[in-house]
């Protein structure tokens, strides 16, 4: 299946008195077109669930930097299931999770060895702690045994957690 060419939006009702709301596709150009109905329609609660996020340019960061400002006036927001394109975007532009927690993020590992590709997620509290730079844990291969890399060391994946 092809990836969607526009941003989109599913709002599900999630944990007790929490929404959900879903992105996919691509954070792009044409994202402010679609985010800008649901600054009044959301609730007092809210979890943005990045994982279907497929890509970020500039003008999707700086539109999506716009609307978070406007959306977390009077709400609780928390993000969650941020791929390692989100994280990139909440490490270089400040304004991009205007500080509000992230719940969890999803990295990519590979093997040096036979190129299998992991991704694994990593929960607030649990795999990291706020104003820490966690200490991940080796996993190893599933496939030949050999340690797993991922992209970036934890000091530059984690480095939104000791940003102010």
């Amino acid at each position: 299946m092809a990836p969607a060419k526009q941003l989109q939006l599913q709002l599900v009702q999630d944990e007790s008195n929490w929404s959900r709301l879903r992105l996919s596709g691509p954070l792009n150009e044409e994202a402010k077109a679609v985010l800008a109905p649901y600054l009044v329609s959301l609730g007092q609660r809210l979890i943005l669930d990045f994982d279907g996020i497929t890509s970020l340019n500039s003008s999707g960061i700086r539109d999506w930097a716009l609307f978070i400002k406007q959306l977390k006036n009077g709400r609780t927001i928390e993000f969650d299931l941020c791929p390692e394109e989100v994280v990139r975007a909440i490490n270089m532009v400040p304004n991009f999770s205007a500080g509000l927690p992230i719940r969890s993020v999803k990295r990519q590992y590979t093997c040096d060895s036979c190129k299998l590709h992991e991704e694994l997620t990593f929960r607030l509290n649990k795999d990291y702690k706020p104003d820490e730079i966690p200490k991940i844990p080796v996993k190893n291969c599933q496939r030949c045994g050999t340690a797993l890399e991922p992209a970036e060391p934890d000091e530059e994946f984690f480095i939104f957690l000791t940003s102010p």
